[in-house]
């Protein structure tokens, strides 16, 4: 083929690749305020309700806290975070968040968390919300009752190898110290077959594993497609995955309380709870109507009220403990 044929068609196909993107850029309304998250940490109908001056952006990459430094927070006018990544974000660049009418709303496991988060953090901080670490089951019918009661039907040396833990040395360190052995640490890495909570459920629906360790919000959807798969809530509790908003000192904006107001109340509060994201409210309380979501669903989120009160966060750590932890680690290898 005539080579200046390939050129002309390369040419083209760049020109037309440019004024794509050219119409993509413009189609951005850059006099909007930014709410920077991630596409797995609110529901989709939080994004979709944003007041008409925001807009979102997700980050481009899933690590971002690994990456700090490469944002720009003159860019950002609001941050969704995982309060595991909480401690890549210096604090000293957020604004102190009032919202006091919020904060007289929720109940349950909030103040252990704010406390835990420490002084410098817990001004600078909104938790809108958690979803609890469960276990994902595919067939789990041998381990379903035990699981039920605790954590510790992860030892069972019938699934060695067939667990996905997170990738968290953090969150294995505080779910081993739940169990009763004191050697469960090293027994819990050693059921392992890989660590790796962001693709948990490829993993199972592929039956290259038997459980899961993931975030309540991120199986929902699955569960419901597949009935091979079951969700288990202990009733020793689970630590708590938390989301938070942070408004940088940069920024003109203020908390958006209208829209987490609007988000907080129904319909949206079925919608929530229908996908694993769980406000800070007494759960009697938001199990007290009558919400649109299934029986299954319920008896997670609408449990005894005590096994919210079992459930933890995993407090900030200071640098002293932080080279503990990797001490613990470290040593608890099989």
């Amino acid at each position: 083929m005539n080579p200046l044929i390939l050129k002309r068609r390369k040419l083209l196909r760049l020109s037309f690749l440019a004024s794509f993107g050219m119409l993509a850029s413009c189609g951005i309304d850059k006099s909007k305020a930014v709410l920077m998250t991630s596409k797995e940490t609110f529901p989709k109908e939080f994004l979709a309700a944003l007041p008409s001056a925001w807009r979102y952006e997700f980050f481009k990459s899933q690590f971002y806290g690994e990456n700090f430094e490469r944002f720009s927070l003159e860019d950002i006018d609001m941050l969704a975070i995982g309060d595991g990544w909480i401690h890549k974000f210096p604090f000293e660049k957020f604004k102190p968040i009032g919202a006091h009418e919020l904060f007289s709303r929720m109940e349950g496991s909030v103040e252990n968390f704010m406390y835990g988060l420490g002084s410098d953090f817990s001004s600078r901080v909104f938790p809108i919300g958690f979803s609890p670490w469960v276990m994902v089951f595919r067939n789990g019918e041998p381990w379903l009752n035990q699981a039920l009661e605790g954590w510790e039907v992860l030892l069972d040396n019938r699934l060695e190898k067939q667990i996905i833990l997170p990738n968290s040395p953090r969150l294995i360190i505080s779910l081993a110290s739940k169990m009763r052995d004191p050697n469960a640490l090293t027994i819990l890495r050693k059921q392992a077959k890989t660590y790796d909570d962001r693709n948990g459920l490829n993993w199972i629906l592929s039956n290259k594993a038997s459980v899961a360790v993931l975030p309540l919000q991120r199986c929902m959807k699955s569960i419901r497609k597949d009935p091979r798969l079951k969700i288990v809530l202990p009733k020793a509790g689970s630590p708590l995955n938390w989301t938070l908003l942070l408004i940088p000192k940069s920024s003109r904006q203020s908390l958006p309380v209208k829209w987490i107001k609007g988000v907080w109340d129904t319909p949206f509060l079925s919608k929530s709870l229908a996908s694993g994201f769980i406000p800070p409210f007494a759960i009697s309380k938001i199990c007290k109507d009558n919400l649109n979501i299934s029986r299954d669903f319920q008896s997670i989120v609408c449990g005894e009220e005590s096994l919210w009160g079992k459930c933890w966060s995993l407090p900030i750590l200071s640098d002293t403990q932080r080279i503990l932890y990797r001490e613990i680690w470290n040593k608890s290898a099989p």
